[in-house]
């Protein structure tokens, strides 16, 4: 069968059909639309129902296109973010840096050499409607033309605000932690030396006033006892200090109202301040029973107090109030109206020998003293400060039963001297020396013993009354609290006061003294043990 061609005859009328090659081309135009319409309507759903926020702009990041969520998270429409420039949408710090990125991806451009499908991450925070601020992590890149040039940019923004609160947060624990570690190794050096230490300045201290006491007021060595005399003192005085920023500094616990104790303050820190500072006391309505050592307290709210006077050079407020806390606890809070501090200062405020002062301005302790404090009360310390806005530091302390208040310090002695009898126990030679010296001038009766074995000893065989003992705590074999708890087993009356350079575990829990227990700091002076060990004796 031969089979030949389909001929078009020329009379034939001509169909109304196109073609079959146009009817294929028309129909595959019509798919490609579809698809170009299904394809723009599947990203315009993705675009408005993604929590991300994703923003077109222009070439001179002018918006064109923002979607819906930048509501959700900034509070403003669509059409008022169009409306707001760029600079206005960020923080001025934020702005300059989108600036700045956009300036590099632009050199890069220009160079040749750069990957166009590269991606710029940010971290910036822009303003909400509401006047606050957000966190936003940003993802940049070029939307470019089929010759890919940059036309525009294309950013996808998602809050991370949250996020940031939890990493700066985490952030500031991993910090407290280190300043701990770094204050408990320093309060070990400390206390390892203070003990031998403190020994040491006990002699010179006594040697210094006896020697000083011996001379006439005119005396061509007398002005040079006087200068070593202070030199010990404030050796002395700095061995404290690194004792009580360490938290193992020997404290007398008990039951204070911290309203009591400001309301004594006031006049005090108005005095050590000037007249250039304005102080107000803000005590709470209701008592704020805490225990503590009031000494240590009032320390702790002096070094606040210059702490806010280097910050005012020019005047200024501070206010000292109270108040009732979360979590069963007692707020005590010291503000200023100075310079405040930057993020870093803040960070480091704490850290012992840490100073924004010049060279011999000041030893950078006093708020590590403070935070050693708080520390040892079972408290925690915490500060708020912006450049120019002043600071606030928060001290909590854990809240215990309300007594009724009264200041219980020991009523201060008329005279110092006595004709008690006092036993004297020190493993120090040159201290046990001094010590019976100091005591015999006033005119007691001492028993020296130097261990805890021939104490025990002298108080067995002495027929007579022992109206006072007066130990070191830390001695080799026995120590100062066994020895005391053997002597009352035969002397139930016996007052005991203890002299410490350092107290270890034997006598105190982490360094707090137990409740009724009397110490004397070493190193002291001949005046100041005679007053104590009057004050212990008339003391009911």
């Amino acid at each position: 069968m031969v089979h030949s061609a389909s001929v078009k005859n020329p009379d034939e009328t001509p169909s109304d059909h196109p073609p079959r090659g146009i009817i294929d081309a028309v129909a595959t135009l019509h798919d490609i639309s579809e698809a170009r319409r299904f394809s723009e309507e599947r990203y315009r759903l993705i675009a408005e129902n993604t929590a991300d926020i994703i923003t077109l702009m222009d070439m001179s990041l002018n918006i064109v296109y923002v979607s819906p969520s930048v509501e959700r998270a900034l509070g403003f429409t669509p059409e008022e973010e169009w409306a707001r420039p760029l600079p206005q949408s960020l923080t001025g710090e934020s702005w300059r840096l989108a600036e700045l990125a956009f300036a590099e991806e632009m050199a890069l451009e220009e160079s040749g050499g750069a990957d166009p499908s590269r991606t710029r991450i940010l971290e910036l925070e822009h303003f909400r409607k509401d006047g606050s601020t957000v966190w936003l992590e940003v993802a940049l890149s070029f939307v470019r033309d089929l010759g890919g040039r940059p036309t525009g940019v294309l950013a996808v923004s998602r809050d991370i605000t949250e996020r940031l609160r939890t990493e700066r947060e985490r952030q500031r624990l991993v910090d407290r932690v280190a300043t701990s570690q770094r204050l408990e190794a320093v309060g070990r050096l400390a206390g390892g030396i203070a003990h031998d230490f403190n020994n040491l300045l006990t002699v010179i201290v006594s040697s210094l006033g006896f020697a000083r006491d011996g001379l006439p007021a005119d005396h061509p060595s007398a002005a040079d006892v006087d200068n070593a005399l202070r030199a010990a003192r404030r050796a002395a005085g700095l061995v404290r200090q690194l004792l009580a920023f360490s938290g193992r500094q020997a404290l007398e616990p008990r039951v204070i109202d911290l309203n009591e104790l400001l309301s004594g303050l006031g006049e005090m820190l108005r005095r050590l301040l000037g007249e250039s500072i304005e102080v107000e006391i803000r005590p709470a309505a209701a008592p704020c029973p805490v225990e503590a050592d009031p000494g240590q307290i009032e320390q702790a709210i002096m070094n606040l107090a210059v702490n806010a006077l280097d910050a005012m050079p020019g005047g200024g407020r501070l206010t000292i109030e109270t108040a009732p806390a979360d979590g069963d606890r007692v707020l005590l809070s010291v503000s200023d109206t100075g310079c405040g501090m930057d993020e870093e200062t803040r960070r480091l405020a704490f850290e012992p020998f840490f100073t924004t002062k010049g060279p011999d301005k000041g030893t950078g302790l006093g708020l590590s003293i403070v935070y050693g404090i708080v520390g040892q009360c079972g408290g925690e310390i915490r500060v708020s400060s912006e450049p120019g806005t002043g600071a606030t530091f928060e001290i909590l302390l854990p809240r215990v039963g309300d007594p009724v208040f009264r200041h219980s310090t020991l009523r201060t002695p008329r005279r110092s001297t006595g004709t008690e009898t006092v036993l004297v126990v020190e493993d120090e030679p040159a201290i046990l020396a001094g010590t019976k010296r100091i005591l015999e001038g006033f005119g007691y009766r001492v028993l020296a013993a130097a261990g805890g074995d021939e104490a025990l000893e002298v108080g067995g065989g002495h027929e007579g009354p022992i109206d006072l003992l007066l130990t070191d705590v830390v001695m080799p074999g026995m120590n100062g609290r066994q020895l005391a708890d053997r002597l009352a087993l035969h002397r139930p009356d016996l007052k005991v006061l203890y002299m410490s350079g350092y107290t270890d575990n034997a006598i105190a829990h982490h360094g707090v003294l137990e409740p009724g227990t009397h110490l004397i700091e070493k190193p002291f002076e001949a005046e100041q043990l005679a007053r104590r060990v009057r004050e212990v004796l008339d003391a009911p």
